[in-house]
């Protein structure tokens, strides 16, 4: 009997042992998927520019034939020829942030030589003026026929527009008032109203190296000039 008992534990083992080692045989990494993605993991629009202060990623996803992981597991991958590798110690997806080069950009699986690439090209944009005039001190306009005090104070104003895709860096435009050099930065699509000394006689006010320009021209009044 208690042979009988022995022989059928031992049978137990083996059966436990031989579906143990079957089901580890039957266990197999599957070659794991690559995609570039933005660093949140959200899709990559590849159709349209990049904008060069946000930041990108690839997507690694390790997957198996029955959903079972019971080691670590290293993959070793290439962007743009530069060797990489990223160890997994369970299934699933890891979000490897990355710096794109303008121009085609490639991912590499080593071990599979899987790959996939993208044309980059970084959004460029400015701050360009649009327009510049000479207004009143308060910014309003200064209407054609106006007499006006010399001794108050006046000012330019220039407005602004964005050229192009993408963000935007701090610009400096540079003008002239009567041939002296001035100039400001804009950090973002906006007008500024700078101050400006007049003279009796033509004044001139231009955005350097455009056509963009204003003249006004008073003419003395006694103690007044008409603007014309």
């Amino acid at each position: 009997m208690k042979i009988k008992r022995y022989n059928i534990l031992v049978l137990t083992v083996l059966l436990i042992l031989v579906l143990g080692c079957s089901k580890e045989d039957d266990f197999q990494l599957l070659d794991p998927e690559i995609l570039f993605v933005n660093s949140d993991g959200t899709t990559l629009v590849k159709e349209e520019c990049l904008d060069s202060n946000s930041t990108y990623a690839l997507q690694i996803t390790l997957l198996s034939n029955n959903g079972e992981f019971r080691s670590k597991e290293i993959i070793e991958y290439t962007i743009n020829g530069v060797v990489y590798s990223v160890t997994f110690t369970e299934l699933g997806t890891k979000i490897i942030p990355l710096n794109f080069i303008n121009g085609t950009n490639v991912a590499q699986l080593v071990e599979s030589g899987n790959s996939i690439s993208i044309d980059v090209e970084y959004c460029s944009s400015e701050i360009t003026a649009s327009k510049i005039s000479f207004v009143y001190a308060d910014g309003s306009e200064i209407l054609e026929g106006e007499c006006l005090d010399l001794n108050l104070n006046y000012g330019v104003k220039i407005e602004t527009e964005k050229v192009g895709k993408g963000s935007l860096e701090p610009t400096k435009i540079a003008y002239t008032i009567n041939d002296v050099v001035y100039n400001t930065t804009f950090t973002e699509v906006t007008s500024k109203l700078l101050p400006v000394t007049v003279s009796a006689g033509n004044n001139v006010a231009q955005i350097i190296g455009t056509s963009i320009d204003s003249s006004i021209y008073f003419v003395n009044q006694g103690n007044f000039v008409l603007v014309e």
